[in-house]
C-alpha cells in the first residue's frame, strides 16, 4: 500500500547505529546549504520512522527551522524523486545547489567503525561488500601503533582511492591539524591531501 502523510520532523527517530559520525565542517555545510537552498534530497525511513539514510540532513533541517516532513510510503520498487518547482538547474542557484549537494556529502562522511562493529553483533552483515574493511587485531605481538595483543588502540579506517587507510586516533588528529593549518595558509588543498595520505600509507603499511 503506497500513500503519503505529513509528520512533525521531531517524530523522525535518529539511527542509534548511524555509521557516519560526520564532521564539524560537514555539519556547517549542511546547515548553510539548507538555510540557502532549502531541502533537496529526501531522507529514507524504515516502517517505524527510524532514519536509514539522512540522519545528518534531518538534524540540519531541524536547525534550519523546518518543522514538517512529507512522507511517501513505497516498497522500494520505484525511484522517489523530489521535484523542486522553484529551481531551474541552469541558473546560478541551481548549479550552486547541485555543487553543494555533492561536496557536502563528501566532506561530511566520517565512518564510525565502532558502530559498524556493533551492527555486526546485532545482525549478520558483510561490510567488506561495500569496501569497508574492519581493522584486525594483531595476535602475534606489537602492532604499528605500539600496542600488543593485550592493548586496545582506538583507530579510524576509511577508503581513499585504492588505499585502505587505518590511522590511530593520534594520527587522525594530527592529519586534521596539519590539513587545517595548510588550508588556512594556502586557501586551497590542491594535491595536499593526496600527498599527505600517501605519506601516511607508505610509513604505516
Amino acid at each position: 500500500m503506497e500513500g503519503k502523510e505529513i509528520l512533525n520532523i521531531e517524530d523522525l527517530v535518529q539511527d542509534d547505529l548511524n555509521f557516519n559520525k560526520g564532521t564539524a565542517e560537514g555539519e556547517k555545510m549542511i546547515d548553510y546549504s539548507l538555510a540557502t537552498f532549502g531541502c533537496g534530497r529526501s531522507v529514507v525511513l524504515d516502517k517505524n520512522n527510524r532514519i536509514i539514510a539522512g540522519n545528518k540532513t534531518a538534524a540540519g533541517a531541524i536547525n534550519a527551522g523546518i518543522k514538517k516532513v512529507r512522507v511517501i510510503d513505497v516498497t522500494g520498487d520505484k525511484l522517489v524523486a523530489v521535484r523542486r518547482t522553484d529551481i531551474d538547474i541552469d541558473t546560478k542557484k541551481g548549479r550552486e545547489f547541485a555543487l553543494a549537494d555533492n561536496v557536502t556529502s563528501n566532506v561530511n562522511f566520517n565512518i564510525d567503525m565502532d558502530k559498524v562493529k556493533e551492527a555486526m553483533e546485532r545482525v549478520e552483515m558483510h561490510p567488506e561488500i561495500w569496501d569497508v574493511q574492519i581493522p584486525q587485531s594483531n595476535e602475534d605481538g606489537p602492532d604499528r601503533f605500539g600496542g600488543d595483543k593485550n592493548t586496545t588502540v582506538q583507530v579510524e579506517s576509511f577508503k581513499f582511492g585504492v588505499y585502505d587507510i587505518v590511522l590511530s586516533k593520534a594520527e587522525s588528529e594530527e592529519l586534521q591539524r596539519v590539513a587545517k593549518e595548510y588550508g588556512k595558509e594556502h586557501g586551497k588543498m590542491d594535491g595536499f591531501i593526496n600527498f599527505l595520505l600517501d605519506e601516511y600509507y607508505e610509513r604505516n603499511q
